[in-house]
Order: structure tokens, then C-alpha cells, then sequence
């Protein structure tokens, strides 16, 4: 049996602590959490059953056993969180939005050009179920020729 990825989830007291079911589901071991709320820390390590909980993101980095960050932090985070995690060998899944500025963005790609760890930016909402079943009746040609569709983002999840 292939070993479970450890993960860190940043932010997790407040969006990062979304990713509870996704991670378990891929059979994820959440190892850490962080969060800058010493409170909220301990609540997201009971809530998606971490090891350990943090409330500085680089002693997460050295001491938290991670493989992979998710970065669920606030978007001005996104790219200094990032960019730490390659340049310590961590994967990284980031939510949107990657960075703020070209700038940022520039650099964002060039640590992970420079990095042997991976990163992705999580544009989850392209996968939610109502989602993929319009984009099948599309496919399909059940709804005819669209040329135009309206959306609203869908509720926060319920924590379970």
C-alpha cells in the first residue's frame, strides 16, 4: 500500500479549513494546520483531525512533516506561502487567486522553475458536481448551441 501524501492546510481557520473532505476523500493524512488565531489553529486540527497545529507558517514549513501545502490563506499570502514551500522542497496547491500583480506572478513561476516540488493553482470550482453535470448536458448536446450562461457561486460548504 502506497504511503498516504502529508499535508499542510494554510489558513485554516477560515478557508483553508474547506479542504476537509476533499483531502480525506484522496486519502490524504492532513499532518498540520495553520493559522495565525492560536484558537482557530486548534479548532482546524480537531477539525480535519491534523497532528499538529501552528500559528507561524514557516515553523509549519521545518517542523510539520508536510509533503504538500494547501494554501488557503488570504490572496497577498499566496505567493511569499508559495515560494516558501518550493524553496523547502514542499508541493504546493494554491487557491486562487495565484498572485496580485505580474510581479509576483513572475517570481511565483520562476521558484517553481527552480523548484524539484510541484505547484498548482486550485481553480476547484470547475469541478463541483453541479458544475460538471451542466458541462456533461453541454457535451452531450442536450441544451442545444449555448452562447451564453449565467452563474452564481455555490454556498460554502457545510463542515461534516
Amino acid at each position: 500500500m502506497a504511503a498516504s501524501i502529508r499535508v499542510g492546510v494554510v489558513g485554516a481557520g477560515g478557508r483553508g479549513g474547506s479542504f476537509r473532505q476533499a483531502l480525506h476523500a484522496l486519502g490524504a493524512t492532513v499532518e498540520a494546520v495553520v493559522d495565525i488565531d492560536p484558537e482557530k489553529a486548534e479548532a482546524a486540527k480537531e477539525l480535519l483531525q491534523a497532528a499538529h497545529a501552528f500559528t507561524d507558517y514557516d515553523t509549519m514549513l521545518k517542523e510539520g512533516g508536510c509533503d504538500a501545502v494547501v494554501i488557503g490563506s488570504p490572496m497577498p499570502f499566496h505567493v511569499v506561502q508559495s515560494i516558501a514551500a518550493l524553496e523547502a522542497g514542499v508541493h504546493v496547491l494554491s487557491e486562487v487567486t495565484a498572485g496580485i500583480s505580474v510581479e509576483e506572478c513572475r517570481e511565483l513561476v520562476e521558484a517553481a522553475a527552480r523548484s524539484s516540488a510541484l505547484y498548482m493553482m486550485a481553480e476547484n470550482v470547475n469541478y463541483d458536481r453541479a458544475n460538471v453535470f451542466v458541462n456533461s448536458l453541454v457535451e452531450s448536446g442536450k441544451l442545444g448551441e449555448v452562447y451564453a450562461a449565467v452563474g452564481t457561486p455555490p454556498p460554502p460548504p457545510i463542515p461534516t
